[in-house]
């Protein structure tokens, strides 16, 4: 397997901004180490840079680790010595800050204002980008900005309120629910634009919650958690929209409706008072930020879609009825989204089994998520219940494997965040493919687990690739 390096430069387009020296080149430095070894960054002269916007000395980055982005400047009169190395047990190079845009696969070569500045080895590549701060990208990139959502490739957070888990079922735990790191803010702030939001209802409070439910037949109920509630979905994409200026797309798809309090059966269901309560929390939260748009949305220029500023597109399972409602803000989810998780936890069958629906002439004209998403099998998420009677209960209702590994179950529990990391350690080899040109298309949305800024790296160098 080739190992890989994603080195990211946000670079700013007004050279100079705020207090920073108007001389020099400036730009947003991200990086993410997506290699397995340590790597180590260095300035190879720091009279190349700004006085105090060098880049930090002696960065050493673990495997799958990235820094907090920093401001650097060159010096403009010297820029050819601003020089950033790269240096691991198998791995050494570099790069010139320059100015330029655009994403490279680059071995030991130069490319379009990104000068690599030693030879690196043929089993490794350096992917460079240039672009936009992450969190206003779309506000920023005059490309960005002149095509559709159909055209582009957002960064989308599968089960997004899931970076805590409470209110857990006896079968449920932090395990078994768990799926992202982050708060939808620190999301939004690394560039993720397209949320997966579950509601569900447990209890008379009147509190909406999103959540990570499944059918347990054994049982013959819902098992999982609740993470964050939809009010604090609403507040932080609000704080986020409200910025001066902004004029980012952020899109909420809402699904998988459940009222465990008061249809606590299989296929529960949101009562039309659950509905018209939590269209109203929408309405009351994001007002004029809501798309109100009868068109279609994923075909309209972005630019057109934020022409009077920041809008949330909210989307709803077609089978919740609300065709009525979209002047008010509430979309039906377009037929032609294409979104199929491959249910399996073998990383091998999910990156073929989508690569390949990706590839399928079948699909060519949807709206296409890349489910990279590994999922437990079910005597996994048994196990990870943490629950000692629970387990021995459900695990021999599973059948004769379950019997008779009941007593194991602490070694069959694999939590979602790890099937995530593994997940995701494998999305350089997707990104390979598509920057050598070898797939008949992109997808639409990058549609991941413990989701954060090195995936809008990806979606970054996607949306450079010319065709």
């Amino acid at each position: 397997m080739k190992k890989h390096i994603v080195l990211m430069q946000l670079l700013a387009l007004l050279l100079g901004a705020g207090s920073h020296a108007t001389a020099g080149i400036g730009g947003y430095l991200n990086i993410y180490n997506s290699t397995p070894d340590t790597i180590t960054l260095n300035v190879v002269d720091p009279s190349g840079w700004e006085s105090g916007d060098a880049p930090t000395l002696g960065i050493s980055l673990p495997p799958m680790t990235g820094i907090p982005q920093q401001y650097i400047e060159a010096d403009y009169t010297q820029a050819t010595m601003a020089t950033i190395t790269v240096s691991g047990n198998n791995i050494s190079g570099g790069f010139v800050l320059s100015e330029g845009v655009g994403s490279y696969a680059i071995s030991g070569v130069s490319a379009s204002g990104i000068t690599i500045a030693s030879n690196i080895t043929s089993a490794n590549f350096i992917y460079v980008t240039i672009t936009d701060p992450s969190e206003s990208w779309m506000t920023s990139n005059t490309s960005i900005r002149g095509s559709t959502l159909q055209n582009i490739v957002i960064p989308g957070a599968h089960d997004a309120a899931m970076a805590t888990s409470s209110n857990c079922t006896a079968g449920g735990s932090t395990a078994n629910t768990q799926t992202q790191q982050y708060s939808f803010l620190q999301m939004l702030l690394s560039g993720i634009r397209l949320f997966d939001c579950r509601p569900v209802i447990i209890d008379n409070s009147g509190t909406i919650y999103l959540g990570h439910y499944g059918w347990v037949a054994p049982l013959n109920s819902y098992q999982g958690c609740t993470g964050a509630t939809v009010a604090s979905l609403l507040n932080q994409v609000k704080t986020f929209i409200s910025q001066p200026g902004s004029k980012e797309v952020v899109i909420l798809e809402f699904s998988h409706f459940l009222d465990l309090y008061a249809n606590p059966q299989n296929n529960s269901y949101f009562t039309p008072a659950d509905l018209s309560t939590l269209m109203t929390q929408i309405y009351d939260s994001l007002g004029s930020y809501l798309y109100t748009g009868n068109g279609n949305f994923l075909t309209t220029n972005i630019g057109t879609l934020t022409a009077n500023g920041a809008k949330v597109i909210v989307m709803f399972d077609p089978e919740m009825n609300v065709t009525g409602n979209t002047s008010q803000g509430i979309q039906i989810t377009p037929s032609s989204v294409y979104n199929n998780f491959s249910q399996t936890n073998d990383v091998d069958s999910m990156m073929y089994g989508q690569i390949g629906a990706l590839c399928d002439t079948n699909n060519a004209s949807t709206y296409f998520y890349l489910s990279w998403t590994l999922t437990q099998e079910p005597e996994q998420a048994a196990a990870c219940s943490g629950n000692k009677t629970w387990i021995q209960v459900v695990l021999p209702l599973l059948g004769p494997l379950g019997n008779g590994i009941s007593i194991a179950a602490n070694c069959l529990c694999t939590p979602i965040i790890s099937l995530a990391n593994e997940a995701n350690s494998q999305l350089p080899e997707f990104q390979a493919l598509a920057m050598q040109k070898k797939l008949p298309r992109l997808p639409n949305v990058l549609y991941a687990d413990m989701i954060g800024l090195q995936h809008y790296v990806y979606c970054c160098m996607l949306n450079n690739i010319t065709p």
